[in-house]
């Protein structure tokens, strides 16, 4: 018998089975996983995957909500922080919306809703950018269950609003695609690549031409200029 103190604890627990001399076909065991339940793997599997404990990606350790909780890596509790900014994306069904965020009407009951709950839970907003799909905030909060008000409110009531549930008890259709993405913003560069980031779309929600390359590839006057208003069309490789 091997002992069970052996296998890491959130990694995978192999169950051998009696192994057969006179037959040549691979042995099989059940590997158990936490977040995946029960799979088969053959003998020739790498061992590195058996006892490889289950871990976070990197990428997504400061990351929870929208497509996240598609896999088992973006559930969970969701990562805040009272000290350092929060990148907040909230992202509809286009298909349920008219002319989408960017409609006078939406635009303007969007930016009703952040100005009033932003200061009920008392949120500091930096920086916002409504697209017609997707609105792109910047905020910050000292604590954490101001944050959560915040994330369930504004989308709670900008559907209410917008499907006139109240009126009608129930809401008729799906306004939000995802849940509240939030990224916390970990350090000076990732700060600045999140305000640009931001400011880019806000440029090319006014006119500025789609960058496809996003912020790659710009030079420094060309960020400078998302600032300014100066749009210039971005320059290509070569």
């Amino acid at each position: 018998m091997i002992p069970l103190s052996v296998f890491p604890l959130y990694g995978h627990l192999p169950l051998l089975s009696q192994h057969n001399h006179s037959s040549h076909q691979p042995q099989t065991c059940i590997t158990l996983s936490t977040s995946r339940g029960y799979r088969s793997s053959s003998q020739g599997d790498s061992m590195k995957n058996v006892f490889k404990p289950f871990d976070l990606p990197k990428n997504h350790k400061l990351s929870y909500g929208g497509a996240l909780r598609n896999s088992s890596f973006g559930r969970g509790t969701r990562p805040l922080s009272n000290k350092k900014p929060i990148h907040l994306v909230l992202k509809i069904n286009k298909f349920t919306m008219r002319g989408g965020l960017r409609n006078p009407h939406v635009f303007r009951l969007m930016n009703i809703l952040l100005k009033r709950y932003s200061l009920k839970f008392f949120v500091k907003i930096e920086q916002v950018s409504i697209q017609n799909d997707h609105v792109h905030l910047l905020i910050r909060a000292s604590r954490r269950s101001r944050l959560q008000s915040f994330f369930r409110v504004v989308p709670g009531q900008f559907a209410q609003r917008l499907t006139d549930t109240p009126m009608r008890g129930r809401e008729s259709v799906r306004i939000w695609k995802h849940r509240p993405f939030t990224r916390v913003v970990k350090g000076f560069r990732a700060y600045r690549t999140v305000r640009n980031y931001i400011q880019l779309n806000e440029c090319e929600a006014n006119g500025r031409p789609y960058s496809k390359t996003r912020l790659r590839g710009m030079s420094e006057q060309q960020i400078h200029e998302l600032w300014t208003g100066e749009y210039s069309r971005p320059r290509r490789r070569t």
